[in-house]
């Protein structure tokens, strides 16, 4: 069954900032407990590397855990957060270090070039002494 009562609009006014004031409580008291008891950890792997022709990466792997076991965040929701840190994570460090690692690219790809110069060279000087050798065995 339900009352039906009657309040003057002064008690109405008073309510209501009370009940305003007790939604800024929850708010403070709930970022409080957020900072105190936060229930996920983000952690982050930044791997450098070279693949097989050398050239020099910057990849991001980010992981939401649990800290405690009394509140769940949903596998989509989790995957959102990675995505969403990753992107950032990547873009900040290409924003900072893009250009040094088309340096290093580059200069790994020079590298690779005069490698490949000097086992040329080898061959030609090999198959000189190759001819020198036999030149002075015939003699």
């Amino acid at each position: 069954m339900r009352k039906i009562v009657q309040i003057d609009e002064y008690e109405y006014d008073k309510l209501t900032e009370l009940a305003k004031l007790n939604e800024q409580q929850i708010s403070k008291r709930a970022i409080e407990l957020w900072e105190k008891e936060g229930v996920a950890e983000i952690r982050f792997t930044l791997d450098t590397g070279k693949d097989y022709f050398d050239t020099f990466t910057l990849n991001c792997k980010s992981s939401v855990f649990y800290k405690n076991g009394k509140f769940v965040i949903q596998e989509e929701l989790r995957n959102r957060f990675r995505k969403i840190i990753d992107d950032k994570v990547m873009y900040l460090i290409e924003k900072k270090f893009g250009g040094l690692v088309k340096v290093i690219n580059r200069y790994n790809k020079k590298i690779d070039s005069l490698d490949h110069l000097r086992l040329i060279l080898l061959g030609i000087a090999a198959s000189g002494w190759a001819v020198a050798a036999v030149a002075l065995l015939m003699k």
